[in-house]
C-alpha cells in the first residue's frame, strides 16, 4: 500500500491539535488548517484517500458534539462567549463545504437554546413583552 499523502498526514496532525484545544479559541486555526489540507484530497484519484479526507472532518465534528454534550451536562449556565466560540467552530466546518450530521447540529442548537433560555429568564417583564412584540413584527 502506498504511503499516505503528505497533506493527509499534516491534516491528521492539525486535527489532533484542534481536538487537544477544542474549547479554546486557538483551536479554530488548527481546524481551518486541517480542513484546508483536506480540500484537494476530497477529489483524489484514490478512493481510500477520498474516504479518509471526507471522514476525518466528520469524526472531528462528532468529537466536538461530545464536548458540547459534556458541557450541557455539567454547566447550568451557558454564557455568550461559549456559544460564540462553538458557532465559530461550527461555521469553520461548514465553510469546508461539509454538511454536519443532524445530531451535531441538534447538539449545537440545544447549546444555543440553553443560552437563550438563560438570557430570556434575565429579562424584565417589560423587556420580555418588547421582545415578543418585536418577534411578532418580524413575522409580518
Amino acid at each position: 500500500m502506498p504511503p499516505e499523502p503528505t497533506n493527509l498526514i499534516k491534516a491528521r496532525e492539525q486535527f489532533a491539535h484542534f481536538e487537544a484545544q477544542m474549547s479554546q479559541p486557538e483551536a479554530i486555526v488548527h481546524l481551518a488548517d486541517a480542513l484546508t489540507l483536506l480540500e484537494d484530497l476530497r477529489n483524489d484519484r484514490d478512493d481510500k484517500v477520498r474516504l479518509v479526507a471526507t471522514n476525518l472532518p466528520l469524526a472531528a465534528a462528532r468529537r466536538m458534539q461530545a464536548v458540547i454534550e459534556a458541557l450541557l451536562s455539567s454547566e447550568a449556565n451557558i454564557f455568550g462567549e461559549i456559544v460564540v466560540h462553538w458557532r465559530k467552530v461550527k461555521e469553520e466546518f461548514e465553510s469546508f463545504n461539509s454538511e454536519l450530521p443532524k445530531e451535531v447540529i441538534d447538539t449545537y442548537e440545544r447549546l444555543l437554546g440553553r443560552f437563550m433560555d438563560r438570557e430570556i429568564s434575565l429579562l424584565t417583564e417589560h423587556e420580555r413583552k418588547a421582545l415578543i412584540e418585536s418577534l411578532k413584527q418580524s413575522k409580518k
